[in-house]
């Protein structure tokens, strides 16, 4: 477990769950604002993390959070491992309508051109592959 405080309400927490398995998350009060949940490449020749999940609270969504969130997963990455990118799948079951405009500014590229759809038999999910390089 490593922990630092992000100013004096905050505390971010970094643990492995599994050999390469990581979350962050970020504490106020004792009480999870959010968490990244990111995995390690098994293979160091692969150069390539990726993105599980990413939930803030709704209480302290569009306060910087989640961004906080990523870029400390980016810092751990760029600091502690020989990873260049990040991908992940986005998945958009269309309850937030600042979804893909979140990643794209934090820095993700949207690859629509493989975008395809989940049924769950009760809503129709969007998954769309997102991609960040880390050596912008």
């Amino acid at each position: 477990i490593v922990q630092h405080m992000v100013s004096s309400k905050y505390a971010f927490i970094l643990l492995r769950e599994k050999k390469n398995i990581m979350r962050c998350t970020l504490i106020q009060n004792k009480t999870m604002i959010g968490l990244v949940r990111f995995s390690l490449p098994i293979n160091t020749l692969t150069k390539t993390a990726y993105l599980h999940k990413i939930e803030v609270a709704k209480t302290h969504r569009n306060h910087n959070f989640g961004t906080t969130l990523l870029n400390n997963m980016d810092h751990f990455l760029l600091e502690n491992t020989s990873v260049e990118n990040i991908s992940g799948m986005l998945w958009d079951d269309k309850s937030n309508l600042y979804l893909k405009e979140f990643f794209i500014k934090n820095g993700y590229d949207i690859k629509h051109e493989d975008y395809s759809t989940y049924d769950t038999g009760e809503q129709i999910i969007d998954c769309t592959p997102i991609f960040k390089s880390l050596n912008n």
